[in-house]
């Protein structure tokens, strides 16, 4: 096949499969944990009506980019164009009714369970490093308290992977329409190349309340002659990263219930720790149009001079495809340390209810 879009369309019952080559325009959004979609214009054909409900796969060239369900609903049609709708595998997850309630359970196992027994998925669930327990609480008179979850599959996967810091992939270079394939992962623990063609890039750097220099002040004592008693502490490496922020001299708390250094430093210390977390990046990659997937942790090249080796969760892939000029955007979520660190204590957490 030529290096362009194209897409099979196959009915439901199998009856009739088309190539369609000659695609005008559509769109592709890949998305972690939930239902990824597209749609694609072509003109009109007469062998296409039996395909509502049906599978479709998109390619570009010989590569497979995604796979999903023909909407039930066909989309716009004007005297030139024929418009098809589709909805990625977790479609096919997105009904019935599933209750869950936990007590002192894994919750990588759970979502490994649920994958295996309520879902058509073949199903890869990366144990975490750090594991997130379940149902682990008790209420006043020491009876446990479960964890208690329900609604479509696809909201209780999407649930119990919060809970655990976790993602879900659908992996579409290796699915088929019989047999979608699915990776769950911690994202930092699963850390992917940047395996793209980089054309263009934009990002963001947003402090928000980021201090890597602090200098606490303490209460000026009654005798004028003595010292207000203060204290500085510094974050080298992230110095080395971004330079003195906000300011040069480092940022000035004042708190009048101090009296001593000590006191001092233990406030600037424990204001230093939060605050070094508190910083975000986010941005963009424009590539040539080639499938990766969304939801891991990838390196950044075009971002190094502030990762300084760091990698960054990409939340969505977006492909736009127009005659013969397609685009892709690699979107870099937010990448929120706090966040991250929040994770790991709730995960901490779970471990110590489990142990009491």
């Amino acid at each position: 096949m030529p290096e362009a879009i194209w897409a099979r369309l196959t009915a439901a019952d199998d009856s009739v499969t088309v190539d369609v080559t000659d695609v005008l325009g559509g769109k592709l959004e890949l998305r972690h944990s939930a239902i990824s979609t597209a749609d694609i214009e072509f003109p009109p054909r007469t062998d296409t009506p039996g395909l509502i409900l049906g599978e479709a796969e998109l390619f570009y060239g010989n590569d497979r980019l995604f796979g999903g369900e023909i909407g039930p609903v066909p989309g716009p049609t004007s005297g030139d164009t024929h418009s098809v709708q589709i909805r990625g595998p977790a479609a096919h997850i997105d009904g019935g009714d599933l209750s869950l309630s936990l007590v002192n359970r894994a919750a990588w196992r759970e979502i490994q369970r649920v994958w295996d027994e309520h879902t058509p998925f073949s199903a890869t669930v990366y144990a975490p490093e750090r594991v997130t327990y379940l149902g682990t609480g008790t209420d006043d008179d020491g009876n446990p308290v479960p964890f208690e979850t329900s609604g479509t599959v696809l909201n209780v996967l999407q649930n119990l992977h919060q809970r655990a810091g976790m993602r879900f992939t659908v992996r579409h270079d290796d699915s088929t329409p019989e047999t979608p394939v699915v990776e769950s992962y911690v994202p930092s623990e699963q850390v992917r190349s940047a395996n793209w063609t980089y054309q263009d890039h934009d990002s963001k750097l947003q402090p928000n309340d980021y201090a890597n220099r602090i200098t606490v002040y303490g209460r000026q004592p009654d005798d004028p002659a003595q010292p207000r008693p203060q204290w500085t502490t510094v974050d080298w490496d992230e110095v080395d990263r971004y330079g003195y922020y906000p300011r040069p001299d480092g940022l000035p708390i004042w708190d009048s219930e101090l009296t001593t250094s000590l006191d001092c430093q233990e406030r600037a210390e424990s204001e230093l720790a939060d605050r070094v977390n508190d910083i975000t990046l986010s941005g963009s990659v424009e590539i040539t149009p080639q499938l990766v997937h969304p939801g891991y942790h990838r390196p950044v090249p075009a971002f190094d001079g502030l990762l300084d080796g760091d990698t960054l969760p990409l939340d969505r892939v977006s492909m736009s495809f127009l005659g013969d000029e397609p685009t892709a955007t690699l979107e870099f979520a937010t990448a929120d340390r706090l966040a991250d660190k929040l994770v790991s204590v709730a995960r901490q957490a779970s471990q110590a209810n489990r142990l009491l």
